[in-house]
């Protein structure tokens, strides 16, 4: 078993018992959501990444994980 396979055990681990506590749909759409994030994250970082670089001057590498974190995050929030 490797550190991917522990953490995750543990998210399934966190996700069950949240959902236990708080209801199976509520928390079946809160993980549609946080899966739709990351997939639409994964998906269009690049391009925002390009946008953004014309107004801020960050090296490529943390500008990468800044847009795919800006989106991840803005879609969590709509979901």
């Amino acid at each position: 078993m490797n550190w991917l396979d522990v953490l995750v055990l543990i998210t399934v681990g966190i996700r069950t018992w949240s959902g236990y506590r708080r209801g199976f749909i509520l928390q079946a759409f809160e993980l549609a959501g946080l899966l739709a994030g990351f997939l639409f994250a994964v998906r269009y970082y690049y391009p925002f990444q390009l946008q953004l670089s014309r107004y801020v001057t960050l090296p490529a590498p943390v500008l990468g994980v800044v847009s795919f974190l800006i989106i991840l995050l803005g879609v969590i929030l709509a979901a």
